[in-house]
């Protein structure tokens, strides 16, 4: 599944503009699990956890699942770097869909 992804540093512009990400039934499952033990938790807005389910097209460090309550997305650092790279907002039925 391709996904479209940004970088918060706007002086850097060496970057892929999309990513692939391997959907696979154990990722729903993780979104799933993240998304039930947030529902109803008015404290909590986001489950956070390392992932590579993505491939950023180039050479990240700590590439990270954001499991919210209505979406999921996901973040890395380009390696040896403080850039920040962040995918776009996905819903559970476009990753089921992809599947």
């Amino acid at each position: 599944m391709k996904i479209e992804i940004g970088c918060e540093n706007e002086l850097w512009d060496d970057y892929e503009s999309e990513a692939d990400i391997e959907v696979s039934q154990a990722l729903i499952d993780t979104v799933k699990v993240g998304m039930a033990l947030l529902n109803g938790q008015d404290q909590f807005w986001m489950a956070e956890m390392f992932d590579y389910s993505i491939d950023w097209g180039q050479r990240m460090e700590c590439s990270s699942l954001h499991v919210a309550k209505d979406h999921v997305q996901w973040s890395g650092y380009i390696k040896h770097t403080d850039v920040r790279l962040v995918s776009e907002s996905i819903k559970l039925a476009d990753l089921e869909a992809a599947l």
